[in-house]
């Protein structure tokens, strides 16, 4: 029975992360000439309503009311809540134009930069393993740079968004469906606001159509990963959690290419780099865990 659990909890952790990975698949479903502030809008709105109807049944009313009480930490929601809504908007930006190899590299960085946050504001201390696959990652941004003639701004905006949004979870250390719904919550308001702006001036998208049900199901594709995550996660070691988080940036890197983005030699090398610095990084966390 015991077997039974742990399969079905690895199984439903590695789908959470798969369906993570597949975002693109759904975003690229909306027609072009929508905005990416506008399915931001509409992802806020919808994952209010559907999560109120989850924490609902699941009596996790009271966890809500007891964040938004506390002024301390419904102000560190508002922080986070704006870091994941930028994290979703760059998200579904760079699905409409073109910059999924981009973020497959954000995601890459994503451990990284937070081991650094962490560093910096969390008192932890960086290994010497870590702190080479550092070096790795600072010469390969480099040469990125100057290959692309730019910095990747929507890979780093990717990546530094959600590390900052772990770093507020971490402080305030709170269970993630019910903050999710205080976040969006808080940003409901200014959503609402936009909505009306744009649908009052025959400006959005939102009716009869096929996109506003891809706008209605925005709040059910972000919960039901989440919460397959949260209950999958619980009961199976750290070690596979850390390498499932590899399919995300592998998806993006490899959705990127079909729909046509270009992978040339110095992006291939680049990528292998950064995920052998991020798998060093893994095995000295998992090592290191095993010896407390």
């Amino acid at each position: 029975m015991l077997k039974d659990n742990a399969n079905f909890s690895f199984w439903l952790t590695l789908s959470s992360f798969f369906m993570w990975s597949c975002y693109p698949l759904y975003f690229k479903q909306f027609d072009p000439s929508i905005s990416s502030i506008e399915i931001l809008i509409h992802r806020i709105i919808w994952s209010v309503v559907f999560l109120a109807i989850v924490l609902f049944f699941a009596n996790k009313f009271k966890e809500v009311i007891a964040l938004l009480k506390a002024p301390k930490t419904r102000y560190a929601l508002l922080l986070s809540g704006t870091l994941i809504s930028l994290n979703w908007w760059i998200y579904v930006y760079a699905v409409a134009n073109g910059y999924l190899l981009q973020t497959g590299l954000g995601q890459f960085l994503t451990p990284l930069i937070s081991i650094i946050l962490a560093y910096f504001f969390l008192n932890e201390k960086i290994s010497l393993i870590t702190k080479f696959s550092i070096i790795i990652v600072t010469i390969v941004l480099c040469v990125q740079i100057y290959s692309l003639g730019e910095i990747p701004f929507v890979g780093l905006i990717n990546s530094v968004s959600f590390a900052f949004y772990i770093l507020v979870h971490k402080k305030v250390n709170v269970s993630a469906l019910p903050a999710l719904l205080v976040e969006t919550l808080l940003l409901l308001p200014f959503s609402l606001v936009y909505f009306y702006f744009i649908q009052s001036r025959s400006l959005g998208h939102f009716g009869a159509n096929f996109d506003s049900i891809l706008m209605m199901a925005s709040g059910i594709v972000t919960i039901v990963p989440l919460l397959a995550f949260n209950i999958g996660s619980v009961k199976i070691n750290l070690t596979s959690v850390a390498f499932m988080q590899y399919i995300i940036p592998l998806m993006s890197i490899g959705l990127g290419v079909y729909y046509g983005e270009i992978l040339n030699t110095t992006k291939i090398i680049s990528f292998v780099l950064i995920a052998i610095a991020v798998f060093m990084v893994s095995i000295d966390g998992i090592i290191k865990r095993k010896k407390r």
